[in-house]
């Protein structure tokens, strides 16, 4: 609501719109520095895609987890397609999240400390063990569990359009 008071200018609240992070805390960072916000009044989305590619991924994980503790009400992540594949790995063993194109190896890399190697179904089982093994447990105080995090993540591509076509002062970012 505007502040009404005589000599007082009515202030618009913003909405940030920042997607396809991609394991990049130090851009990350660097955006919520950069760009004009009121942590107590503005809005920021995360639309999807915090995993993958990156050189940062539990990281960036970890900073979006604490954004959310500190101000939740004005920090929405919505879940992309990125973390969709990782619990669809996790969860069934969905091996579409492992091809080249995603980035996933980089994540797995980070998370169990090794380069993955799948030649056989073995492998593939011997990964799924050991990436679901690595995860932080949602209760451990360093950070919640990647797949717990990626679960409470909410909404598809049909509520993000809706959610931006519905902000006056959305700025893309």
């Amino acid at each position: 609501p505007p502040d009404e008071r005589p000599g007082k200018e009515a202030r618009k609240v913003k909405t940030f719109v920042i997607g396809d992070l991609h394991g990049r805390r130090t851009q990350l960072r660097r955006l919520l520095e950069m760009i004009p916000r009121d942590p107590a009044r503005d809005t920021v989305v995360l639309v999807g895609d915090l995993v993958d590619r990156g050189a940062e991924i539990p990281g960036a994980v970890e900073e979006v987890i604490a954004l959310r503790r500190e101000h939740a009400e004005r920090v929405i992540c919505l879940r992309g397609n990125h973390e969709q594949m990782l619990l669809d790995f996790v969860d069934g063993g969905n091996t579409l999240w492992l091809h080249a194109a995603v980035g996933s190896e980089r994540t797995i890399e980070q998370y169990i400390g090794e380069r993955p190697r799948v030649r056989s179904e073995r492998d593939l089982q011997d990964l799924h063990r050991r990436f679901t093994a690595s995860l932080p447990r949602a209760q451990d105080d360093e950070a919640a569990a990647l797949t717990a995090f990626a679960r409470e993540q909410g909404g598809g591509i049909d509520d993000r359009h809706h959610l931006a076509a519905d902000q006056s002062d959305t700025e893309h970012v």
